[in-house]
């Protein structure tokens, strides 16, 4: 199968925000960012990576601090409640499915993708977790919300 065969094969046939960005968190390098991201704009969806490490009891203001960034910087989102508030509860949702938000320390080292698509902003982190060193696993979760224009 080519390229161009799989990836409509994976994407189908209309690209839903938060698949695509679960899809773009799991990207290995940024040249597969840039493929999927220009890919996605020919869909009408915008969208930025970033990524966050360290412990889970400081990566949730790393990781608020550093999406939030990413998406003023890059454009995504404006400066302003109507769009920082829903972008933060996506990021919740993201985190909780992700198993980032737990009682127990644990390391991250995560991918995240922000897309937006007018209604939608979606959150999408892949990446590893672990309690101990030798005992790392992968984690993926995403979030989605409503956000005004």
């Amino acid at each position: 199968m080519d390229d161009k065969r799989l990836l409509g094969a994976v994407i189908g046939r209309n690209l839903e925000p938060v698949k695509a960005a679960v899809l773009l968190a799991m990207t290995d390098t940024r040249e597969d960012e840039e493929i999927l991201k220009q890919v996605f704009a020919e869909y009408g969806l915008r969208s930025v990576v970033t990524a966050a490490t360290g412990s889970n009891t400081i990566i949730r203001p790393k990781l608020v601090n550093s999406i939030i960034g990413a998406c003023l910087n890059s454009g995504l989102i404006e400066k302003k409640p109507t769009h920082v508030h829903p972008l933060v509860h996506a990021i919740q949702e993201a985190s909780y499915s992700a198993k980032i938000e737990t009682d127990v320390s644990q390391n991250c080292q995560l991918k995240i993708a922000v897309v937006r698509r007018d209604p939608w902003i979606s959150i999408g982190i892949y990446g590893n977790i672990a309690i101990h060193e030798i005992s790392n696993h992968k984690t993926v979760g995403s979030g989605n919300q409503v956000i005004a224009p």
